[in-house]
This record gives structure tokens, sequence and C-alpha cells, in this order.
């Protein structure tokens, strides 16, 4: 690998972890990122994604290992998984992109949808933008109740439960949106998650709908579906031996059951 193009830290996206954006001397463009949680979490994320190209999925990420070097002279392992012409996760493409896809008679509810995502992100930007310190604890949005204190900050709390509230309204919207497309993009979708269960990936979605998404090929006109449809997982983190918070599947069942970041509209606040 040869220059670094850009550094993620946030916390949302396809991962969790910092990721950068790097090219090799090809040109070719890869996503580089580290697990914290060590080598045989790497491994297991490698494995996943190479499992789906050995068996044929199509546009299935091209994943590998990383080495480099750390402070005590050996070496850490990055993964690197190559960027995949043409595609876009699945929550960036319903708003960007979805519309042109729907039947002209559709067009109309399509746009309501897409307004209504947009009234309810103004809101949660209104609600922290009231309550600078749920805006400064979603920094770190990976914690439990207890963390929080919300039993103590009851201002917080109800905070929270509208800032909640809002971004699951917005779920309903987009999948309002993925129902008015036509069934070509469900069915791919579709396709990808039994994919996803062979390598045991159980973050297929994710909260932004961004672990996931379609691969889009040479489009025709509004309305009509593109050449090729292919929809494919592009993160792997929790797929194989993994589970949630570094533990592994067998360890992580009651993690599975609560979502991992405290936004989530899921996420109990009692």
């Amino acid at each position: 690998m040869s220059a670094v193009l850009s550094t993620n830290e946030g916390a949302s996206g396809a991962c969790s972890h910092q990721a950068e954006e790097m090219m090799d001397a090809s040109g070719a463009r890869y996503r580089v990122k580290s697990n914290k949680y060590g080598a045989k979490a790497t491994s297991e994320e490698v494995l996943a994604a190479s499992v789906l190209r050995l068996i044929g999925i199509p546009k299935s990420p091209e994943v590998k290992f990383m080495p480099v070097p750390d402070e005590q002279g050996g070496y850490s392992l990055k993964i690197a998984s190559k960027r995949i012409e043409g595609f876009s996760d699945w929550g960036t493409f319903l708003l960007d992109h979805g519309k042109r896809f729907v039947d002209g008679s559709l067009r109309e509810d399509y746009q309501r949808a897409l307004d209504h995502f947009a009234r309810c992100e103004e809101k949660a930007e209104r609600i922290l933008a009231d309550n600078p310190r749920l805006d400064q604890e979603l920094k770190h949005p990976k914690r439990s109740i207890e963390d929080l204190g919300l039993a103590e900050d009851v201002v917080l709390a109800d905070a929270l439960r509208e800032y909640q509230a809002a971004r699951k309204a917005q779920n309903v919207a987009r999948d309002d949106m993925l129902n008015l497309l036509p069934g070509a993009f469900s069915q791919a979708l579709l396709r990808a998650f039994y994919a996803a269960e062979v390598v045991g990936n159980w973050d297929f979605a994710n909260h932004d709908r961004a672990n996931t998404g379609w691969v889009v090929g040479a489009l025709h006109g509004p309305g009509e579906l593109p050449e090729r449809l292919d929809a494919v997982s592009v993160d792997f983190g929790n797929s194989g031996m993994n589970g949630f918070k570094g533990k592994e599947k067998v360890a992580s069942k009651q993690e599975m059951l609560v979502p991992a970041r405290f936004d989530d509209p899921y996420f109990p606040t009692h």
C-alpha cells in the first residue's frame, strides 16, 4: 500500500473501528482498518470475506491481511478491503439514488418518504443542539445505561428517548423507500442475507444500513432496472467465531439481544 487518502475515526458507518483509505501501486483503493480485538478476530473477519469469494458470491469484496510494523519491533495485523466499483451502501443508496429506479406512479410516494426522513434528521439535529451533553456522549455510543447514568439524569434520558424516536422514524422511512423500489432490489438483499448466514455474519445491516449495499451496473432510463444488480456485505467484524464486544459467539448471546449503540432506536433506556 502507498498513500493514505483519508481517515475515518468516527463510530458510525460500516465499521466502528478507525479506518483509512489507501491506494496500492496499481491505483486500486482499499479501506484499511484494525480490529481492536486482536489477531484472532482479524483472522475470522478476513476468512469470512474470503469464503464468500470462494463460493462464488458476486461482487464479494477482496479482503486481505496487511501486516504493519508496531512500536515494539513486531507487527500488527490490519484488514485491507478493496473498494467495489459501483457499490453504495443500503442506507445511502435509498437516499441518493433510489428514486430514479421507482416506477413513475410511485415517485411521489418515494419523495414523501425522503421528505419525512429529512424532517426527522432536522428534529434529531435540534435535539442534539438543545442537549450538548447528549451530543458529546454520542461521540462514544457503545456504552451501557449504567455508564450513561440515565437513572440519575432524567433530562438526558428524555432527550435520548426523543432522539431514538427520530432515528426510528428515519428507519421506517427508509423501509418505505425500499418497499417502493422494484422487487429486484429486495431480492438481491435477500440473497446477500443468505450468503451472510453462511459465514455467520451477525451484523448484516447495522443501525445505519451501512454494512450491506448494492452494486449497480450500467444504467438506463428513469424507472428502469440497471443491466446488473447485486447486493453484497462489506463488513465482517461479527462473522465466523466473532460475536460482539470482542467475545466469541458462544459467549456473547446476551450482547446479541441488546443493540451495541445507545443511539440505536431499540436500545433500552430503562
